[in-house]
């Protein structure tokens, strides 16, 4: 496409150049990209290798804030509104990174409220081992989920970023359970916070 060798090429701030004139852009990669996925002749597998090796292990931080109600006659929680905010160094696609957290998000509630895996003590057999009987949240049970970066660059990395895999499910049910506790004054250390164990909790502690 360009008519040289990849050894005399290099990328600078998202753009192609010459190793010899870094300051004449050939191509941006979006181009190059668009390219390789249309062009009806050239187009194909777009594909790329490349390593690096560092000395640190730089860790991801992030936190939830979580605004919700507890309706402690019905032993009920609804989460009105959940935030969270994540160091995840340069976020090179911020679109898949929202879309990253917004799934973490909605599995953190799983966790917290929904998701439990019953075992019969006598005979070890799960006794929920589908999706009718092991519950998890659907769109209905999700609140507005928000998210935001704290893009704080990581000079070890190739481009500055830090992972954004796992990192936003953890904190979610954590927030969640402290919320309650501040709502309702019951520290409750077992997941998930179903209806009926905000019943069993809430009447040792003498508020039903």
């Amino acid at each position: 496409m360009l008519h040289q060798s990849a050894m005399n090429l290099t990328l600078i701030k998202g753009h192609i150049v010459l190793v010899e004139r870094p300051e004449e852009p050939l191509m941006s990669l979006k181009d190059l990209a668009m390219d390789a996925f249309y062009h009806p002749e050239r187009g194909g597998q777009l594909s790329a290798e490349s390593s690096i090796k560092t000395t640190t292990n730089p860790p991801a931080f992030g936190c939830t804030f979580v605004d919700l109600t507890v309706d402690i006659a019905l032993c009920k929680v609804t989460i009105n509104r959940i935030l969270n905010v994540h160091d995840s160094g340069h976020i090179l696609n911020p679109l898949l990174a929202e879309g990253q957290v917004h799934g973490g998000m909605g599995m953190g509630i799983g966790w917290a409220l929904f998701e439990e895996m019953i075992i019969d003590a006598k005979s070890g057999v799960v006794r929920n081992p589908n999706l009718l009987d092991y519950k998890m949240p659907t769109m209905p049970d999700l609140p507005q989920l928000e998210s935001a970066f704290v893009e704080i660059n990581e000079p070890q990395s190739a481009y500055g970023h830090k992972s954004l895999g796992e990192p936003p499910i953890i904190p979610v049910a954590a927030a969640i359970r402290n919320a309650v506790k501040m709502a309702t004054g019951v520290a409750i250390n077992t997941l998930p916070l179903t209806p009926k164990r905000l019943y069993e909790e809430f009447h040792l502690a003498g508020l039903i």
